[in-house]
C-alpha cells in the first residue's frame, strides 16, 4: 500500500478539508458505478455490455477515491507529516486485516 499511497499522495496536493464531502459522495458515485457495472455483467442481457475489466476498473476508482480520501489532513492531524500519516494508516490497515483473517478463519472452520 505505501507506494500506492505515495503515488496518490503525490498526483493531488491541493487538498483541502473544505471539499472533503464532494471527495466522499465521489467515493460513493465510484462505489455505485463498481455496482452497476456488476450488475450488468451479471444480468442476462447485459445490456451495457460491460466486462469483468469495467468492475475492475471502477473499483480501482474507487480504491483511489479512498486513497485520497485518506490523503487528507484530518482536522485533528495538524501536525502529522506524509510519512506519519502513512504509519498511522498502515497501522489500522493492519488492524483491520487481522480482523478480517480471524473473520475469514472462523467462517472456513464452522463450514467443515
Amino acid at each position: 500500500m505505501p507506494d500506492m499511497f505515495n503515488k496518490v499522495h503525490a498526483t493531488n496536493r491541493q487538498r483541502v478539508m473544505e471539499i472533503f464531502d464532494r471527495r466522499m459522495l465521489k467515493l460513493g458515485e465510484e462505489y455505485g458505478e463498481a455496482c452497476q457495472a456488476f450488475l450488468s455483467i451479471s444480468s442476462e442481457s447485459n445490456s451495457k455490455k460491460k466486462s469483468w475489466a469495467d468492475v475492475r476498473e471502477e473499483l480501482v476508482d474507487v480504491l483511489v477515491v479512498t486513497l485520497d480520501l485518506l490523503c487528507h489532513q484530518m482536522p485533528d492531524e495538524k501536525d502529522m507529516t506524509a510519512e506519519e500519516k502513512l504509519a498511522s494508516i498502515t497501522k489500522v490497515l493492519d488492524r483491520k486485516l487481522d480482523k478480517w483473517a480471524k473473520k475469514i478463519k472462523k467462517s472456513e472452520d464452522t463450514s467443515k
